[in-house]
């Protein structure tokens, strides 16, 4: 029975984990967009070099509203609210 519900758990988790487009600023883990390159392109239109910084792993369980704060130069709401509108026109994969 345990492993019923341990393996049902784990399904789950892993399908709410799965998201494929359209994605959101506020709502998609960073794991999930680095994983697409689609969306990391768009990302990096906003914020250059964003995929090769040294702390990124740390961050993949975050959303971009999440770090904006600790970003040493944060996009203003204007631009986060553009960045999210481009990363939920990507076509669903």
């Amino acid at each position: 029975m345990r492993s019923l519900i341990l393996a049902t758990t784990l399904l789950f988790s892993a399908l709410s984990f799965a998201q494929a487009g359209p994605y959101s600023a506020s709502e998609t883990p960073i794991g999930i967009l680095l994983d697409d390159p689609a969306a990391m392109a768009v990302v990096e239109e906003y914020i250059p070099g964003f995929s090769s910084n040294a702390q990124l792993d740390m961050a993949r369980g975050m959303t971009l509203v999440d770090i904006q704060v600790y970003s040493p130069e944060p996009l203003s709401d204007e631009e986060m609210e553009a960045l999210n509108a481009d990363l939920a026109a990507l076509p669903a994969n």
